[in-house]
């Protein structure tokens, strides 16, 4: 009995001793969190009080920071975008063995040595490196998280010779390469995702010596594209030609000197009927793209699309309209910056899902949307035309005064 006794005893100190350090822990995260919340971060907890998720955006939080969360071991999600984490602070994650998905985009000081911290986190499913100072070196580093579904590398310095290190991503399913100096040589690794449903090439990332760099997509990139039967979005990017300057529809440049852009867009109508073959795609954005009302009869194979982009097309009119009405399933259509006009709005208003219309600057007017929002009050519509240029004043004009 004595022995039995003993025994129990000991047993309840363990459990106690046990027990101490989890409540310890409990108060270091308390601390931790407050912390985060006091320099204008977040903590999402889980139903068992533990945090999972933490949110340092916006806060320009440091290295310091960054080593403090790693405490919390629970971490599951963490987002460092628009901070001054740099390679050192992402060296301390190294702590979080259960990181699933890590935001570092915009963090300005993060280059391949924080990717080559990063290799141990295998469970990682999403990691979003836009913005970042990252080149090739990193996608070899990328190319050993069999996890990944998800990762945005535009805006970043990786070439063609990089894109290669994506072909091990057998799970990969959402792909961002916009900014990026990348080329049809380096995008016939795609063949290699079979799982990608989300596909993007938009951007325009300004380089030094006035040069902006910008995917080339053509119609023969379209066809390497036309392969991935699971697509469900795919955003070309902006309609660029390739070595044009800056194109003004993308508003005043960052400072007085124009860019060049090495790259571009040219998508033209045989392009557009190379994708016929992706049936799921929900999401299609051709902004800028060459295509004309007669190529947009493709756009009928499409019969799952809910959302398409034709902002800028400059080669559309209200012929346009047949093709448009037969996508009975959209919810979102942007024909801004294109020369439709009235009666394609009429057309498009029968559309029984649609939802929101975007039809600035075009040829539709005041009073045919003012029509379609009485008769069809569900559908948000964006119009407004630019205003005329202001005359200037001169001596002896008529508006002198």
């Amino acid at each position: 009995m004595r022995s039995l006794r003993a025994l129990c005893l000991i047993s309840a100190a363990l459990v106690l001793g046990c027990a101490a350090p989890s409540g310890a822990a409990q108060d270091d995260s308390a601390r931790i969190a407050a912390s985060i919340e006091t320099a204008g971060g977040s903590v999402v907890r889980d139903r068992t009080g533990h945090i999972v998720d933490v949110s340092l955006a916006r806060t320009w939080a440091t290295d310091a920071d960054v080593e403090r969360v790693a405490a919390i071991k629970t971490v599951r999600r963490l987002d460092l975008s628009l901070t001054y984490a740099s390679d050192r602070g992402v060296e301390r994650l190294k702590a979080l063995d259960r990181l699933e998905e890590l935001n570092l985009s915009s963090a300005e000081f993060i280059t391949d040595a924080a990717i080559a911290f990063l290799r141990g986190h295998r469970q990682l499913r999403t990691l979003n490196l836009r913005g970042t100072d990252v080149t090739d070196t990193s996608l070899s580093y990328v190319a050993e998280l069999p996890q990944l579904q998800s990762l945005d590398i535009s805006f970043t310095q990786i070439s063609d010779v990089g894109l290669e290190h994506l072909a091990s991503l057998a799970r990969l399913e959402e792909l961002n390469l916009g900014g990026n100096k990348i080329s049809g040589v380096g995008l016939h690794v795609l063949k290699l995702l079979p799982k990608l449903k989300k596909l993007s090439f938009y951007g325009i990332q300004r380089r030094n010596a006035g040069w902006c760099w910008a995917p080339v997509v053509t119609d023969l990139e379209l066809e390497t594209i036309s392969l991935l039967s699971g697509l469900e979005e795919l955003n070309i990017g902006l309609g660029v030609a390739l070595g044009a300057p800056r194109p003004d529809d993308l508003g005043p440049a960052d400072s007085e000197a124009e860019c060049r852009i090495a790259g571009g867009t040219r998508v033209t109508d045989l392009g557009l009927a190379k994708l016929a073959s992706l049936e799921k795609l929900r999401r299609l954005d051709l902004s800028g793209s060459s295509i004309t009302a007669s190529g947009l009869k493709s756009l009928t194979a499409f019969r799952n699309l809910q959302r398409l982009s034709l902002w800028n097309v400059k080669a559309i009119d209200d012929s346009v309209g047949s093709s448009l009405e037969a996508l009975t399933n959209l919810t979102s259509l942007d024909l801004s910056n294109t020369p439709v006009g009235d009666e394609t709005l009429r057309r498009v208003a029968r559309l029984p899902h649609l939802r929101r219309l975007y039809v600035s600057e075009t040829n539709v007017t005041a009073q045919s949307v003012d029509a379609l929002k009485k008769q069809h009050p569900a559908i948000m519509v964006s119009w407004a035309a630019r205003s005329a240029p202001r005359v200037p004043l001169s001596p002896g004009s008529k508006h002198e005064r």
